[in-house]
């Protein structure tokens, strides 16, 4: 039986044509087919009745295999709904495939006077024209972004954030759903009126959860050129807060502009062109304290339109991420700073970014907001949560009043971590255990300046680098006055990390020092008799060349090491010091306590206050001395020298020595019970006024 030759019609020419265009000529009886050099194989089908060319067999297989080839290598782009960000001048490229589009969730009903359109093919809304068709989600996250006002035939910027937050998740048949308690409004509300926002909260406050929402609408509201930095501890610990809030929320919403890349905590925006960007989206920065040279380089490295910066678990934070947003990061156009985090301490990041703008001792745990000095901070209390107000669970994610009562149980209502847990403020006795607490510093208003009456006396000490193991030279200043009342008050000023030069090989490192020490001096007015240098150890020739350098010898030389004085301990307490504490460095940081409760030290600043309390003491002869740990112990256990609190300790002991300063409570409570007496004097004066006595 003879062999019948195939037809066009018998072989499978659509797993060739797959894709490309099919086009029918003129009725020619054979086949022809043209294979490009791009690999885009094109088939010309004249006639599906002709006679298939044996000859063209192995041609047409090869050109399967080469399109095959080509179609593994294309990139296939992610299904973008473009149409939401057409505001933007962001088009969908010309071979991206269009994408199946939800039928998108009606916008919330707003009542607004009616307005002429501006042209037949636009629409005019919020005082603002778009494109006919123009996606009503465009229109929302336009308005929020420039933040429209009612003026300006807006909603104001919350609303619509508000509209944005329930057309995104609100939606009909969305698999995640965003619940308006009264604290995320709070959140949002704040979040809209405030460049530098700080979060305080009792744990499942939800503020985690916000602060995703958020950083998701800032990046859509403009793909092109935002990016949102947020920071944690650990991409592991960000997994089980905000970055868990970031990813289930992207997620339930399809066709957003960006590729999630959950193993690396980032999520890849766009540019105009629709072409995936680093220079936009959602990044994750771990900057905890072990990694904060890397996290510091990444954020003072970003330059773009729009900026947001997020900072989760900001007590576990470094400083130099806060001062990064403060100094680079805000250079940008566009910058907003949140942190979030449960209050432990006034002097880390989050007790910094927090700082009333009156001092901590303007707030107590009955405020829920206040003003800092750049911007604002809410706090939300788990004791007044919104199911405690309703008593009963209407949210079952926020706290209870049974959850409030296990924790009061188990930790006790005073302690660190129910202010922590439950009421969301900062403890009052601080995280101190050490001879300086915080809480004594807040008391005595010790980061306030001072007020003097008349001109105070400029003093200095210094804290040598190579002596006990510090690793600083550190030079500190400050003044020694009277306020109006005639209290004595020491102010710290300012500090000055003093540094040899390589360029001076034929000076000594000693006398470089000394003349850096002598030159900021004489900058701030300080005479030799009023400074003092530690002359423990390897420090007592300095002295010497300090002498030579200035000329002059009449400067103090304090030797920590040394036994306790006998100077009393205050105008309250006569003992002698050396019955009280072991050494004289225990005597000299210890001294500073009773001036911090009388309201006689000032100006300390965050860096010194923390350095203040973190030392710690034990006790020894049976309990009657107090002894300061010392350096090594120190330096083992946080990691660094106290070089700023022994430089302010030396210049508190020039005060005491040079002037006799002392604790003034005595002072206050005589002055107070001769004024009483006084008053009591002169109302019987005026009742028996002929009254003699023979």
């Amino acid at each position: 039986m003879p062999r019948r030759s195939k037809t066009v019609a018998d072989y499978p020419l659509h797993s060739v044509v797959l894709g490309a265009p099919v086009r029918r000529g003129p009725p020619r009886r054979f086949l022809s087919w043209v294979l490009r050099k791009s690999a885009e194989p094109r088939v010309l089908v004249f006639d599906r009745t002709a006679k298939f060319p044996r000859r063209l067999v192995r041609e047409l297989s090869v050109a399967k295999k080469t399109f095959r080839e080509a179609e593994d290598r294309e990139t296939v782009r992610p299904e973008v709904d473009y149409s939401l960000f057409e505001a933007d001048g962001i088009k969908q490229p010309a071979d991206a495939p269009e994408p199946p589009r939800p039928a998108p969730a009606p916008a919330p009903a707003v009542r607004l006077p009616p307005r002429p359109l501006a042209a037949v093919t636009g629409v005019v809304k919020y005082g603002l024209q778009f494109p006919a068709k123009t996606n009503p989600l465009t229109i929302e996250l336009t308005a929020y972004r420039m933040g429209r006002t009612p003026e300006q035939g807006g909603l104001g910027k919350y609303r619509h954030l508000r509209n944005v937050i329930d057309m995104l998740w609100n939606r009909p048949g969305s698999p995640v759903k965003w619940v308006w308690t009264p604290w995320a409004e709070r959140f949002m509300q704040a979040a809209c009126e405030h460049q530098y926002l700080g979060i305080a909260g009792c744990a499942g406050s939800g503020k985690s959860y916000a602060a995703a929402v958020l950083a998701i609408v800032e990046y859509l509201c403009s793909p092109h050129n935002t990016i949102v930095v947020l920071t944690s501890t650990t991409l592991q610990m960000a997994r089980k807060r905000i970055w868990k809030g970031i990813v289930e929320y992207w997620n339930a919403v399809p066709g957003l502009p960006g590729k999630l890349v959950d193993s690396k905590g980032t999520i890849r925006g766009f540019d105009k062109h629709g072409n995936p960007w680093d220079g936009s989206g959602i990044t994750l920065v771990p900057a905890e304290k072990s990694a904060e040279k890397d996290a510091l380089g990444q954020l003072i490295g970003i330059h773009q339109d729009r900026v947001v910066l997020m900072l989760d678990e900001a007590t576990e934070l470094p400083e130099s991420i806060m001062h990064a947003g403060y100094t680079n990061m805000s250079q940008n156009p566009y910058f907003v700073m949140r942190a979030l985090g449960n209050p432990d301490s006034y002097y880390n990041l989050f007790g910094l970014f927090c700082t009333p703008e009156k001092g901590w001792a303007s707030v107590t745990e009955a405020d829920h907001e206040w003003k800092t000095e750049r911007g604002y901070v809410i706090r939300f209390d788990a004791e007044e949560s919104p199911n405690v107000l309703a008593g009963r669970e209407v949210y079952p994610w926020l706290p209870t009043k049974e959850k409030i009562d296990a924790m009061r149980m188990e930790y006790g209502e005073k302690s660190l971590s129910y202010y922590r847990m439950v009421k969301g403020f900062w403890p009052p006795e601080g995280v101190s255990s050490g001879i300086f607490s915080e809480a004594d510093l807040v008391r005595g208003q010790a980061t306030a300046p001072a007020d003097f009456v008349g001109d105070p006396v400029p003093l200095a000490g210094l804290d040598l680098s190579f002596t006990a193991g510090g690793d600083r030279t550190i030079a500190y200043f400050g003044l020694l006055g009277a306020d109006s009342e005639g209290k004595k008050i020491l102010q710290f000023t300012d500090w000055v990390l003093l540094t040899e030069s390589i360029m001076e090989k034929e000076t000594p490192r000693a006398f470089q020092l000394a003349r850096q020490f002598i030159s900021e001096c004489a900058k701030r007015g300080v005479s030799p008799r009023n400074t003092g240098y530690d002359s423990t150890s390897g420090a007592v020739t300095f002295g010497d060349i300090l002498a030579v350098c200035w000329g002059r010898a009449d400067f103090l030389k304090i030797n920590f090491s040394g036994a306790a004085s006998d100077r009393t301990l205050s105008a309250n307490d006569r003992t002698p010091a050396k019955d009280r504490y072991a050494n004289r460095m225990s005597e000299m940081w210890y001294v500073g306590a009773e001036l911090l409760r009388s309201g006689q030290i000032r100006g300390i600043a965050p860096a010194l206050a923390k350095e203040l309390c973190a030392r710690k003491y034990l006790t020894t002869d049976s309990g009657r001395k107090i002894k300061v740990e010392s350096k090594v112990q120190y330096i083992a256990r946080v990691g660094k020298s106290p070089d700023l609190a022994d430089a302010a300790v030396i210049l508190l002991d020039v005060a005491r020595q040079r002037f006799g300063f002392t604790g003034n409570e005595r002072f206050e409570a005589s002055a107070s019970r001769q004024k009483t007496w006084s008053t009591q004097m002169r109302r019987l004066d005026s009742q028996f006024p002929s009254l003699t006595l023979d």
